[in-house]
Formats: structure tokens, C-alpha cells, sequence
């Protein structure tokens, strides 16, 4: 409700270089510079698609599970008093508290990624993922990220229920490991 919907229809081009364009239903055609609608134009359907796909808030978060290094470890927060202040809040990996700088370092890590380019199909057989997020929100919803090494600059991040895949760059995933780790070894440490 409150949303509209435009269409915006181009035909060819006159000797310009500008498009015809047409708006909607109406019957009147106008014409638009070229260099405005070429990327328009031109580009391929998943180049509209978002890059973003690991956003999940804090606030949203019952707890989440992370499998690294072949080890699942369970990730929560708990609130003293109903409260969601960091003056009110525990962290917890396995059932162990840690710090809320650490744990909160890793989890921005984690959903702060954006992908390279969104993939037009999944990879049948990507292997064994070297990092799990799984997401339990909540509301009741899950999410589940699967990260699996490409080569030494992408890994592919399957996503949406194993319906949507992406190339995202190695540096992300590499910072997410690395303070995942760094929260895990804090754990082991208390």
C-alpha cells in the first residue's frame, strides 16, 4: 500500500543518440538523452538484483549457530531485564560469556557483507562450505549463509534456502573467520 508502479517503455533511438521513450499508458512519446538510459538500456536483468544479502539485525536475534573449522558453536545474547542497551546485555558463546566487543565485532563482520555479483543459478556440487551461518530470528525465521572457497580471490555465498547464490570477495570472508576465531579462542580463554 502506498507503493506505484511506473513503467517506462524505450523504443530506438534518433539520429541523436536519444531515446523514444513512452510512460506508462499514455500515448505521448518524448525523448530522452541517451547517455541518461544506456545503462539502463544495456544492462543484464541480474544487475538490478541487491548485492545485499546478509543483513540480519541484532535486535532481531534469538541466537545464531557458526560452523567454522569444521566446529558448530551456538551465539546468543541475553537481556538482564528486557532491556537492549549494551548496559543490560550478556554475551554468550556456548553457554560461556564473552566479551560484547568481540562478539559484536564478528557478528558486524558477518552481516555487513555485500556480494560481488549475485549468480544466475546455484553451483550443483560447491563442496563442503568452510563457514555456516545459521540465523534464528526472533520471529521465528531462519536464515542460513554457506560459504564455499572458490579460489583465492571469490568464495560463493548460497543463500535463500539454497535457492540464491553469489560471488563474494575472499577478504570478507576472511575477516569473518578471522574475528570468529579470535571470539572462539576468548571463549576457550574464560
Amino acid at each position: 500500500e502506498g507503493e506505484e508502479t511506473v513503467s517506462l517503455l524505450l523504443g530506438d533511438r534518433d539520429a541523436s543518440g536519444n531515446y523514444y521513450v513512452m510512460q506508462g499508458e499514455s500515448s505521448q512519446v518524448h525523448t530522452v538523452r541517451g547517455e541518461y538510459l544506456e545503462g539502463l538500456a544495456e544492462a543484464e536483468a541480474q544487475s538490478f538484483w541487491s548485492r545485499n544479502y546478509s543483513f540480519v539485525s541484532i535486535g532481531d536475534l534469538a541466537y545464531l549457530e557458526v560452523t567454522i573449522d569444521q566446529e558448530t558453536h551456538t551465539l546468543r545474547r541475553v537481556s538482564e531485564n528486557g532491556l537492549q542497551d549494551g548496559n543490560h546485555l550478556t554475551w554468550f558463546v556456548d553457554d560461556r560469556e564473552v566479551s560484547g566487543e568481540a562478539f559484536k565485532k564478528f557478528y558486524y563482520d558477518c552481516v555487513s557483507v555485500t556480494a560481488q555479483e549475485r549468480l544466475p543459478q546455484v553451483p550443483e556440487d560447491p563442496g563442503t562450505p568452510e563457514l555456516t551461518l545459521r540465523y534464528f530470528l526472533t520471529d521465528g525465521t531462519e536464515k542460513q549463509l554457506d560459504y564455499y572457497p572458490t579460489d583465492q580471490n571469490f568464495d560463493t555465498v548460497v543463500y535463500d534456502g539454497g535457492e540464491s547464490a553469489a560471488s563474494v570477495n575472499r577478504l570478507y570472508v576472511n575477516a569473518m573467520q578471522d574475528s570468529g576465531r579470535a571470539l572462539l579462542q576468548e571463549e576457550k580463554d574464560r
